[in-house]
């Protein structure tokens, strides 16, 4: 097994070790000066690792096929330098593609935001790390890139819920995962464990009930007009799941309605608003 600069395992106590059994995928590249080998394990990460010549591609393929029993495909990377393109999603890797060849590929680990502006026009923040070395000059803080009109967006929605704790909500084709502020448990839901999605019109925002098989309900505020659009087109497109409104109810809706259901010894009568205030 190789780490990422071509060293033993054994030589190197902070290599990468994946177990055959975990791979699910090996890809080629010819990158600038050399050849990246990417290696995608079964938990949706991918490792990559960079310093191999051109009949060392050769001598690792045949070895992998003939000891590993995997075989390994090829990818081709876009220097076009066109922005505007397709995405595809594979595991938490996001890549975005120009043609049928890869102009560049992200973690979804690593995105903080993501922005749709407009029907087309994508930007992806990324999560601000200032413990990283002295050597570590710059720092990739967002890209920007355009879908094709055709294309529809499945990727990584993420919006910044405003509540009684404050977090945030990441939705992505395979289900749900919110974060609370400051750190904590994140509470993730699968989208085969969701049993409904509701929107709610509440004060000042809309409200998304999530509820599951087990009879659990989450509730998520803050989301603006058009962030229920676009999640609902997601749900629906990337996730196979409708939702449905439900009306909040007021305060002019009649009283009556809501004591009525009340029942004691079954002698009590409906009461209007209009009844004293002091028998309330």
């Amino acid at each position: 097994m190789l780490n990422t600069t071509g060293e033993d395992v054994e030589d190197n106590p902070m290599a990468v070790e994946v177990d055959k059994s975990d791979i699910s995928g090996l890809t080629w590249m010819k990158v600038p000066w050399t050849n990246q080998l990417a290696v995608r394990i079964k938990d949706g990460l991918k490792y990559k690792f960079i310093g191999f010549r051109d009949h060392d591609v050769i001598s690792l393929t045949n070895f992998i096929q003939n000891s590993c029993g995997l075989t390994t495909e090829e990818k081709q990377l876009s220097i076009s330098g066109k922005n505007w393109g397709e995405v595809d999603l594979n595991g938490n890797m996001l890549s975005f593609l120009v043609g049928s060849k890869q102009a560049f590929e992200v973690s979804l680990a690593d995105v903080s935001q993501t922005q749709l502006q407009g029907k087309n026009d994508v930007i992806l923040e990324f999560h601000v790390d200032d413990t990283t070395g002295a050597n570590e000059k710059d720092s990739l803080m967002e890209i920007s890139f355009q879908l094709k009109p055709s294309y529809v967006f499945s990727s990584h929605l993420s919006f910044n819920v405003v509540q009684i704790n404050p977090g945030q909500l990441k939705v992505h084709p395979g289900g749900i995962l919110w974060k609370k502020q400051g750190g904590g448990k994140a509470v993730e839901v699968d989208k085969s464990d969701i049993s409904g999605l509701t929107w709610m019109k509440v004060p000042r925002t809309n409200q998304l009930a999530v509820r599951i098989k087990d009879g659990l309900k989450y509730k998520f505020t803050g989301f603006r007009d058009q962030d229920v659009i676009s999640l609902t087109n997601f749900f629906q497109n990337s996730c196979g799941l409708t939702t449905e409104e439900k009306q909040p109810m007021t305060f002019s809706d009649d009283i009556t309605t809501i004591l009525s259901s009340i029942n004691l010894n079954g002698s009590i009568q409906p009461m209007t608003f209009s009844d004293d205030i002091t028998t309330i």
